[in-house]
Formats: structure tokens, C-alpha cells, sequence
């Protein structure tokens, strides 16, 4: 399983909004079948439509695709895509293009994510939980995406739950997106925070918006 991220690609180095914010990283795990052992405990993912754009990076396409309603066009390439012009004008991007501002880089509404994500990391643990009958007292600790250690301690205070029972990554590697769980699970198991036999559960969001949680077995 792999998570990777090159953030820089995409950011705006005059938005402070988001600049100050990601990073680049990659991280990866290993997955082995035993029949003897428990492995991956239960799943939970849910999308939550993100209908005012909060979080959003255009695409910027080279050419048009060469198909029509008959298959492959040879004209298509020297036409105008309508579509990048419609989803430009519903992202309120071209003003800012027209602007001077670069197109394809992340745009965020900071305060709008952040109140999507401290609930939906905290539901999605909940949910995931209910799904495999555990509770709270049979994990040993939370990997959550580090996207923002407020988001964490709102996710901990709604839980009931001391911020040390989270695995918190965040002051050294900043917001690597996708890569930020597979990054932090393996500090904790560098720190030792995962033994043989424990129960851990894994959280994330991201664009969309989408969330959720996995429960394994280490």
C-alpha cells in the first residue's frame, strides 16, 4: 500500500492560505496474507459532496481529447475544450487566472475544510468501530492524517481521548496529503507505539470530500 505526494507541484507560493501548509512525502506498507492471524479488522469510507469548492486544483489540459460522438477525431485537437472553461467559471478560477494567478495550483477555503474534516475524522472512527464491535479501550492508538494538529485535538476531545493516544507527526513533515498516514504509522512503529497483537486504527480525508478509517491488527 503506498501513499505519495509531491504537493509542490500544485502550490501557489504567493497564497499563504495553503503554501505555509503541504509538503511533499511518500510512504508505503506491507501487506502479507496468514490465515492464523486477524490482519485488517473492518472499513469505513463515506463522500461528502464538497458542493462550495472548498478544496479544489483545476486541471490544465495540453490538448482537447480526440474523441466525438463517432469515435476518434482528428479535429478535436484544434478545438476548444468547453468543459475546462465551464469547471474554471463553477471554481471561480478565471478571474483569478485573468488576474495573474497561476491556474493549476490548490485553492482551499481553510475555516470550511477544517470544520468538514474535525467532524468526518471523528465520525469515521466512530463508524468504524461500530463495524467491527470494538471500542476505544481495544486500540492502542490513532494514526490520523496529519493535516492539522487542531483538527487532531478536536478529533481527541470529542472522543474523550488524551492527544498522546494520537500518533502526531505533523511538526516535522507538514500536510503530506495521501502520504501523511502511511508516513505516520511508520514513526509510531519507529517509536515503538505498535506491537505485535495491538489494534490501531488509520483516518484520513481528503479532497471531495471524502473520509474514512481502517482497524487492523499489527
Amino acid at each position: 500500500v503506498v501513499g505519495t505526494e509531491r504537493l509542490t507541484r500544485l502550490t501557489n507560493w504567493a497564497d499563504r492560505n495553503t503554501c505555509v501548509l503541504f509538503g511533499d512525502g511518500a510512504g508505503a506498507a506491507v501487506l502479507e496474507w496468514d490465515e492464523s492471524r486477524s490482519g485488517i479488522l473492518g472499513s469505513f469510507i463515506v463522500n461528502a459532496d464538497d458542493e462550495a469548492n472548498a478544496l479544489s486544483c483545476p486541471l490544465s489540459y495540453d490538448v482537447v481529447p480526440p474523441f466525438d460522438s463517432r469515435g476518434v477525431s482528428t479535429e478535436a485537437s484544434r478545438q476548444e475544450d468547453p468543459s475546462t472553461s465551464r469547471v474554471d467559471e463553477e471554481l471561480a478560477v478565471r478571474e483569478a487566472v485573468d488576474a495573474g494567478e497561476p491556474q493549476q495550483v490548490l485553492r482551499m477555503n481553510g475555516p470550511h475544510v477544517f470544520k468538514f474534516a474535525a467532524e468526518a475524522m471523528t465520525e469515521a472512527v466512530r463508524q468504524v468501530l461500530s463495524r467491527t464491535g470494538l471500542t476505544l479501550d481495544d486500540i492502542a492508538c490513532i494514526v490520523p492524517h496529519q493535516a492539522n494538529e487542531r483538527i487532531i485535538k478536536y478529533a481527541a476531545k470529542k472522543l474523550d481521548l488524551p492527544l498522546d493516544f494520537f500518533q502526531m507527526s505533523i511538526a516535522q513533515t507538514g500536510n503530506t496529503s495521501a502520504a501523511s498516514v502511511p508516513m505516520a504509522l511508520a514513526d509510531a512503529y519507529a517509536e515503538g507505539r505498535i506491537k505485535r497483537g495491538d489494534k490501531v486504527i488509520l483516518t484520513a480525508f481528503g479532497g471531495g470530500f471524502t473520509s474514512g478509517a481502517l482497524v487492523f491488527e499489527a
